[in-house]
């Protein structure tokens, strides 16, 4: 996985993508898309104000505001879906964390420039609505590894690294093909830790910190695109 930008000039490719990371992109408007969970919709639609005396200020946003966001929401959600279907989803990519995942990847992804907006807003209401959904907090994603029982430290440090050469592959794409290789080389020994049954279960909220972490990465890259980072 790296990213160029595109022949047009007017936006990025994100190229060589495997099956693990085209199943983290198709799910982006899903995981972002909070339903009637409770704890995800107080995330994205987080109250002005919490002051007992405040209830007409929050009556007032619950009925002018939070509909007009949450069709500012949609909206981003319906741009990232439509550019996602250039991805080639199919059966024959093999089981998620399987050995399909790890396959040399021929597949890219065009993100227009136009687009850039509706993506980060789509990623951020991805992470929200997973971290909420799953229990993760700011800590979680940003361990301390020395205040972490011996037992998790281990897979907080492989989260690190996952996050860590994600980033490299987006943010610091490769000059070679030998370096290319090296970064496909890490980036597969990680996963294989985390996601290989055999070796270390993993169950729905470890895949969703996956999901969190890479889609921060995206979302750094998009911002320093922008100019804002």
């Amino acid at each position: 996985m790296i990213y160029r930008a595109s022949d047009s000039q007017d936006g990025i490719v994100l190229a060589e993508l495997e099956p693990f990371f085209i199943r983290l992109l198709a799910q982006i408007p899903a995981c972002a898309d909070p339903g009637v969970h409770p704890a995800a919709r107080a995330r994205l639609f987080a109250s002005p104000s919490d002051e007992p005396g405040e209830n007409m200020l929050r009556e007032d946003w619950r009925e002018l505001v939070e509909p007009e966001l949450a069709h500012l929401f949609i909206t981003a959600q319906e741009t990232v879906a439509t550019d996602l279907k250039a991805l080639p989803l199919s059966e024959s990519l093999g089981a998620e964390g399987g050995p399909g995942d790890y396959l040399p990847g021929t597949v890219a992804l065009t993100i227009p420039q136009p687009h850039y907006e509706a993506w980060l807003s789509t990623l951020n209401q991805a992470r929200l609505v997973l971290a909420a959904r799953h229990g993760i907090g700011e800590r979680e994603m940003a361990p301390d590894l020395s205040a972490l029982p011996s037992e998790r430290r281990s897979r907080a440090l492989l989260h690190m690294f996952f996050h860590e050469v994600a980033g490299q592959a987006l943010l610091t794409p490769p000059a070679s093909a030998k370096e290319r290789a090296l970064l496909a080389m890490c980036q597969h020994q990680v996963l294989r830790q985390l996601l290989d049954e055999q070796n270390s279960p993993t169950d729905a909220r470890e895949r969703a910190l996956l999901a969190i972490n890479f889609y921060d990465v995206l979302q750094q890259l998009l911002l320093r695109e922008l100019g804002y980072a």
